[in-house]
């Protein structure tokens, strides 16, 4: 099952006869330029968000904030990175495959709130 998963980031998207085109990034595998192809999906999936979509389901489930997809430093292609721990200056993150900066830290305001919302604080 999990092998017809793909994590997706809408690039843009138009409503049409009641379903939404969404053109989407599938971000899988090594390389940072990832594939973008058209989903018509049932709906419409925010540009600044991480999704798992199988597929071919009309579906996304919005991922929490524990995933950010950044270029590092801004002039680079795109890096993924993974939330690794609440420091004193912010949320820490880290990127396996982005040697060059590996770890961001700030306090990424989204996240904070997924954090209080799961530490029940």
């Amino acid at each position: 099952t999990w092998g017809e998963v793909q994590m997706i980031r809408a690039v843009s998207a138009q409503l049409r006869r009641g379903v939404f085109e969404n053109e989407v990034a599938i971000i899988m595998g090594s390389n940072s330029e990832f594939q973008k192809e058209p989903r018509s999906m049932t709906m419409c999936l925010d540009v600044e968000q991480l999704y798992l979509a199988h597929k071919e389901s009309g579906r996304a489930l919005r991922l929490l904030a524990l995933i950010r997809l950044e270029s590092s430093p801004r002039s680079a292609k795109n890096a993924c990175y993974f939330f690794s721990r609440v420091e004193r200056e912010g949320l820490k993150y880290v990127s396996y495959h982005y040697i060059d900066q590996p770890e961001l830290t700030s306090s990424f305001d989204e996240a904070s709130e997924a954090m209080r919302l799961l530490s029940d604080e």
